[in-house]
């Protein structure tokens, strides 16, 4: 999704990068004004600002692929051609493109916003002018640790399955059975699901990392054994 100005004089490029999105109905190019990124992306550009939204992997034009839930290239990549394809949309428009580049994300979207980041400063001649990326999990070790060491109910904790289902599909270093995680029934429960898309169903687990999570898994995370 672009948001062009009605002002043509554009302050400057927003690359707007998406939280943790449930169905490919709320990825930008599909979405509509609400509480969502689309209608910040709206917010921006009224200010003047060019504002680009990308879609990533897995939703929008690509929606039959599982989306890579935050592996750093998965984001990095598909964001640079987004923002190539936003330079060269102002330049069939006969815009001047604006020097000033600021990426903004929250959640999922900050993870990846910083992930961007890195990838303009070591790979490209982008300079960013600021980013401002909000409560995404950094340091994937440390995040997961603390979350082990909880003995109460938690939010979020399909989500953070999911993540998990991805990591161990993508990294040959992990590549182990659900029952190796967490304990019986969820391991089954979740195993019946096959490749997972979004968040496990609370239904389908313990939301006390302490009651679902294996021993192995615990002890594995503590040592340091490993490593995301």
């Amino acid at each position: 999704m672009l948001f062009l100005p009605q002002n043509k004089e554009l302050k400057g490029i927003v690359f707007l990068q998406h939280s943790t999105i449930q169905s490919d109905e709320f990825a930008p190019s599909n979405s509509s004004i609400g509480l969502n990124e689309y209608t910040l992306g709206a917010l921006y550009a009224a200010l003047g600002y060019l504002t680009l939204l990308p879609d990533h992997i897995g939703y929008g034009i690509s929606s039959d692929k599982v989306h890579p839930y935050e592996i750093k290239n998965a984001y990095t990549f598909s964001s640079y051609d987004f923002l190539l394809a936003g330079h060269s949309f102002l330049e069939k428009q006969n815009l001047e493109i604006p020097k000033d580049l600021v990426l903004v994300g929250y959640s999922n979207g900050g993870y990846a916003s910083l992930s961007f980041h890195q990838f303009l400063e070591k790979e490209t001649e982008f300079t960013v002018k600021a980013t401002y990326s909000s409560a995404g999990a950094y340091d994937k070790s440390a995040f997961s640790k603390n979350i082990l060491i909880e003995n109460q109910e938690l939010n979020f904790m399909g989500t953070y399955l999911w993540v998990l289902d991805v990591y161990n599909r993508r990294y040959t270093n992990l590549n182990r059975s659900w029952d190796n995680y967490i304990t019986e029934p969820y391991a089954s429960n979740i195993s019946s699901l096959g490749a997972l898309e979004y968040s496990v169903p609370d239904s389908l687990l313990n939301r006390n990392p302490q009651l679902l999570s294996s021993l192995l898994l615990y002890q594995a995370f503590l040592m340091g054994m490993i490593k995301i």
